[in-house]
């Protein structure tokens, strides 16, 4: 199979399931804005490995990239994805150059994120499977619309 999937591995009793969540999905990345000073504003952005500190994470930006299933005759993606400042850039691979794609951002807000009680970590949990659903909304939304 050539077509660029997402998938997710869960823990299902004692074995570990793949499950598809989405075709067409070339990249996925996720930024973690954080709040260092306590305002509720993000004053910053970290990849998941430099994430250390959840309770100060107020947002994560999301930056999807998807291509198209079938190739189009004649078409040459000769363009530079934008993956922000923390991910380099990314182009279309040598042998799948005749896909379209489309390249999409969005910032998520976390609720309840300015002051005290500091979250716990199911708190953080609970956010990131709140974030996963938001990019499979976003994700459902635009297959419809043709590339």
């Amino acid at each position: 199979d050539t077509v660029p999937t997402l998938k997710v591995r869960e823990l299902q009793g004692n074995a570990i399931v793949e499950r598809i969540v989405a075709d067409e999905i070339e990249d996925l990345q996720f930024e973690f804005g954080r709040d260092t000073n306590g305002d509720g504003i993000v004053d910053d952005f970290v990849a998941l490995g430099a994430a250390t500190d959840w309770p100060n994470v107020v947002a994560v930006r999301i930056r999807l990239i998807s291509r198209a299933t079938s190739n189009s005759p004649g078409y040459i993606d000769d363009k530079t994805y934008d993956r922000g400042d923390l991910f380099a850039a990314a182009s279309a691979p040598s042998d799948g150059v005749r896909f379209k794609r489309r390249a999409y951002t969005t910032l998520v807000q976390l609720p309840n994120v300015a002051g005290p009680p500091r979250r716990t970590a199911r708190e953080a949990k609970r956010w990131m499977i709140s974030i996963a659903s938001s990019v499979e909304t976003v994700m459902k939304a635009n297959t419809s619309r043709p590339l």
